[in-house]
Formats: C-alpha cells, sequence, structure tokens
C-alpha cells in the first residue's frame, strides 16, 4: 500500500515473526485497513487487551458453541432460499452467498435481527470491504472515501444498538452468553473498566469482514464444485438423501 516494505522467508524469519515480544515486533495494519476496521480492532491489539478481546469472541466461534445455533441457522437459510427463488429459478450464487453469511452472523453471532437495519448494514460493508483493498485517497468518489462514510454510517446504526443491549445486560434481560457484542460489553479492562463502545464496533466490523468473506468463497467454491462434477453431485445428493431417510425413522421411532 506505499509503504516501506521488507520481505522476511525462512525458518529463521518465520521463527521471529511468530515468536517475537510485543514490544519487539507487532502488527500494524495498512492505512486502509487501519481507517476503516479502526484503531481498537483486534488485528491491532497486544498483549492483556488483544486476549482479553480474542476470549470474547472465542467464546461464540469455537464449534462447541456454534452447534447450538444449528437449527437457527437452517431456518434462515431455508428462509432466504424460498424468498430469493420466488419469482425465479435462477440466483446468482456469490451474491446469494454473500447474503446467507451477513444474515447468520448478524442474526447469530451479534444478535441484530431487524431486517431494515441488516438490509442497510449490507450494503455499506460491501462498500468498507471494497475500501480497505483501495489506495487511501480520501477524496470525493473514490473507494476508500466512500468506503469511510459506509463505516460512520455503520457506527450510527450499531451505536444505538450497543446502548440499547447495554441497558438490557444492566437490567438481566441480556446475559454476557447471549452474543458476542453483549459479551464484549460485560468486558472489564485490568483496571475494571469497560473496553468502550467504540473498541466494540471496531471488533465487531472485523470480525464481520473476517468472517463474511471466507465463508462465502469458501461455500461459492463449494457450489461451483458440485456444479462442475456431476459424480461429486451425485455422492452428496445420495448422502443427503440417506441423512433424511435415517432422520426420518429416528422422528417415528420417537413417537
Amino acid at each position: 500500500m506505499g509503504s516501506p516494505t521488507v520481505v522476511i522467508i525462512g525458518q529463521a524469519g518465520n521463527k521471529f515473526i511468530l515468536g517475537a515480544e510485543d514490544d519487539v515486533f507487532a502488527a500494524k495494519q495498512p492505512v486502509t485497513a487501519e481507517a476503516i476496521l479502526g484503531k481498537e480492532s483486534i488485528l491491532g491489539l497486544t498483549g492483556f487487551r488483544y486476549r482479553m478481546v480474542k476470549g470474547a469472541m472465542m467464546s461464540f466461534l469455537k464449534p462447541e458453541s456454534l452447534q447450538n445455533y444449528l437449527k437457527e441457522m437452517d431456518e434462515l437459510v431455508k428462509r432466504l432460499l424460498l424468498i430469493e427463488t420466488k419469482e425465479t429459478d435462477t440466483i446468482k450464487a456469490v451474491t446469494f452467498m454473500k447474503k446467507i453469511t451477513f444474515t447468520i452472523a448478524f442474526n447469530i453471532l451479534f444478535g441484530i435481527k431487524d431486517e431494515c437495519t441488516r438490509e442497510a448494514l449490507f450494503e455499506d460493508f460491501n462498500l468498507v470491504l471494497k475500501a480497505i483493498w483501495s489506495l487511501p485517497v480520501n477524496f470525493p468518489g473514490t473507494v476508500y472515501w466512500r468506503g469511510l462514510k459506509a463505516r460512520s454510517r455503520i457506527v450510527d446504526r450499531i451505536l444505538p444498538i450497543l446502548r440499547k443491549k447495554s441497558e438490557e445486560l444492566s437490567s438481566g434481560i441480556l446475559s454476557p452468553t447471549s452474543d458476542i457484542i453483549s459479551s464484549m460489553l460485560a468486558l472489564r479492562d485490568q483496571n475494571q473498566q469497560p473496553i468502550g463502545h467504540h473498541a466494540i464496533i471496531d471488533n465487531c466490523i472485523t470480525l464481520m469482514i473476517a468472517s463474511h468473506e471466507t465463508s462465502t468463497i469458501l461455500i461459492s467454491l463449494m457450489i461451483w464444485k458440485l456444479a462442475r462434477d456431476p459424480e461429486i453431485y451425485k455422492k452428496v445428493l445420495e448422502g443427503g438423501i440417506s441423512w433424511l431417510h435415517i432422520n426420518a425413522i429416528v422422528i417415528q421411532a420417537a413417537y
């Protein structure tokens, strides 16, 4: 991104980068990433604060936690499929995968279920994602400028949600295990002070972008492979039908 660059290769270089202490070698994001993700994003944190934020995130992202939401994920995907195919037999796979991953993340990870808010945020997150990999030219009309404006709108939309969740957390309506936002609202630093709303927003944006893109690419490639390889498609279909058959037998036996 226009900054002085050093390329380190080999075993010794890897050992230095991965094993160095924070006061010797620390990660620093490009100018565009820092502006979009925020200065308190986990990608730029070190030491106690890094471990604290990472712990809050991983409490929801580990497999044993996510499996509790499988039923809700399944229902969300079915509902989105029905909406998307209501008047057509053809859908754009990558665009639809983006909607699925975005909806699941906002509903389950962040506990934001309002459809109007989600739709507005979906458009803005697409803009900030493009801005991260753009030239840092803050001039009206540039990709970077549009990304900064989109980030401001995201902050304006999420701040009221944070305040509401904070009140619900204090009154006992929510618990720190309800979603990632509630978990981070309950965090306290070494001085027993909350980490602040803007730090939570920075890490929500970071987590959303990280999970959104990786999941979308993986699912899209899986669909591409199924579409191009009839043999694999047939095996997956047979496996799905077999699972449905076994599941139906188990349900009948239960009754």
